[in-house]
């Protein structure tokens, strides 16, 4: 099983446009960073507590056998992005509004970056999650 988290987080620039009543329009752009996480598991069942200790000697690891096999590994790295978006919201009432959005999620994340338990992974692969994103928003308050 392989499970990949990404999470990030920026300061917002914006400006914003009131060309009708009721109505904006803005642009912005987001730049921050952020995390992606990278975490392997394998488990072959439950477990015994002696073969949770013996599953880290190497004359007890064997697959043929079905010895205890299970392990979790998880990596991550750290980057930089640029999120700039246009977008408009219309104001239902002072406390709602529903708006649409799209934008660009720009990020460099440098292969070498790559960390396991604070020590460097070499050739881990290259992901890059850059693309183009489009938004449904909903907003509710005062």
């Amino acid at each position: 099983e392989v499970t990949l988290s990404i999470n990030f987080g920026g300061f917002l620039i914006e400006k914003v446009y009131h060309p009708f009543n009721k109505t904006e329009l803005y642009l912005g752009t987001t730049i921050g960073g952020g995390n992606t996480n990278l975490k392997f598991n394998q488990w072959s069942g439950a477990a015994d507590w002696s073969e949770l200790w013996n599953g880290y000697n190497n004359d007890w690891i064997d697959t043929d056998s079905g010895k205890y096999t299970d392990y979790e590994n998880e990596l991550s790295c750290g980057y930089f992005t640029v999120l700039p978006t246009i977008g408009f919201r219309y104001n239902f009432f002072r406390w709602a509004a529903v708006g649409v959005n799209v934008g660009y999620l720009y990020m460099h994340q440098k292969q070498e970056g790559w960390r396991m338990d604070g020590k460097a992974v070499s050739g881990a692969p290259d992901i890059d999650v850059s693309n183009i994103i489009y938004r449904l928003n909903f907003y509710f308050g005062g």
